[in-house]
């Protein structure tokens, strides 16, 4: 490892080797993933995971420092809870 690399974090905290070139970095990866799953639950109609997906894709470091892209994710949460049917996962989302 050289020094001065920068390192990845993985999802349960500990660091990472950045990936070689042409390889998409953890969050990259972790973008994709709710975005393929948001289509997925697009097509069941379950606005409740779409909410749920569209909260971790909020969560990222990404996503969070950079204020277009966060009220943009951040609305559609808000939307998605709404439409979601009553239940104890909506109330504990609300």
């Amino acid at each position: 490892s050289k020094t001065g690399e920068k390192k990845e974090m993985a999802m349960d905290g500990t660091a990472a080797a950045p990936p070689d070139e042409g390889i998409p970095s953890l969050e990259e990866l972790k973008l994709t993933y709710y975005e393929h799953l948001i289509a997925y639950y697009d097509y069941t109609g379950d606005a409740l995971e779409i909410c749920r997906s569209y909260q971790n894709i909020y969560d990222t470091p990404s996503i969070k420092s950079n204020e277009d892209r966060w009220t943009a994710v951040l609305k559609k949460v808000c939307w998605y809870v709404v439409l979601a049917p009553s239940g104890p996962m909506q109330n504990s989302i609300l």
